[in-house]
């Protein structure tokens, strides 16, 4: 009985090389399921073969795709318009950059705005009124003062007289309180006048900050412009196709062989045991005296 011949071990290079062309294989299926060309209103999303490489470990052809999306014509239309005026919001975009890059550094002008109030620049419109009413009250008060005149020397009241001093006092009590009456007038012009120029100053320049404002505002308008969208396609996504183990299949087959020899060999050793042990008790035993 000849001895059981031992399975020969699968070569390595061999089985990664059956391995890789087997991922290859695989990977290559699921790429090309997955590239399903779509169609929809807007447009459409085709894929076509543009090239590709040969693994150069296991010499496959690896195939490459260009994924390329058309629009239809009303979609194109828009989208070319929509092109244009962008492109003009941009002309106009780059100049007003330019003009916002000269005039960046200059200040807001303050000249030709009205008095700041508080300034003291109102006096003169002060003095105005006062002067105004003094030219009506001066004389009213001199001709007070010389009829109350007459008046106490027509009643025999004659000046350093007590009853003179007092009449007198009388008359230049009522006259201050009159010149304080213009004072008041002119305060209350000058405060007036104030008033006006703080409201018109404030306004001024709420006008002058917003046209220096002006172009920064319509340059951000221009730039935040809204866009066209182009179709949007949702990629479909096969099951994907599971890769084939073959090393693992290799290693098995090899595992295998390698029990069915191991198990020959134990049945020949076994059997090899029983013939010896056979013979030696029939030498033993001799029963038909065959030595001698």
């Amino acid at each position: 009985m000849s001895k059981p011949k031992a399975p020969k071990p699968p070569s390595p290079q061999e089985t990664a090389l059956a391995q890789s062309k087997q991922n290859i294989s695989t990977a290559v299926a699921n790429n090309t399921m997955g590239m399903v060309n779509q169609v929809g209103p807007d447009g459409s999303l085709t894929y076509s073969q543009s090239g590709g490489y040969t693994d150069p470990q296991t010499g496959m052809f690896v195939p490459q795709y260009t994924a390329t999306t058309a629009l239809s014509d009303a979609a194109q239309q828009r989208y070319d318009t929509t092109n244009d005026a962008q492109q003009n919001m941009a002309n106009i975009a780059k100049l007003l950059s330019g003009r916002i890059e000269n005039e960046a550094g200059n200040p807001v002008s303050m000249d030709g705005l009205p008095e700041l109030p508080g300034s003291g620049g109102y006096e003169q419109s002060r003095k105005a009124v006062e002067d105004a009413i003094y030219s009506r009250l001066n004389p009213q008060m001199d001709r007070a003062r010389a009829a109350q005149e007459t008046a106490l020397a027509n009643r025999g009241i004659r000046p350093g007289s007590e009853a003179y001093d007092r009449a007198m006092a009388t008359l230049g009590q009522n006259e201050n309180d009159a010149r304080m009456q213009a004072v008041l007038a002119g305060g209350q012009e000058q405060s007036r006048l104030a008033g006006l120029d703080s409201s018109t100053r404030a306004q001024l320049l709420g006008e002058r900050y917003q046209s220096a404002n002006d172009p920064v505002n319509r340059l951000s308008a221009l730039l935040s412009g809204s866009q066209v969208n182009t179709p949007q396609y949702q990629t479909y996504t096969p099951q994907g196709m599971a890769t084939t183990d073959v090393a693992g299949l290799i290693n098995q087959n090899y595992a295998q062989q390698q029990q069915n020899y191991q198990s020959k060999l134990n049945a020949q050793a076994n059997l090899y045991g029983g013939l010896f042990g056979l013979g030696s008790s029939l030498i033993k035993k001799n029963p038909w005296n065959i030595f001698g």
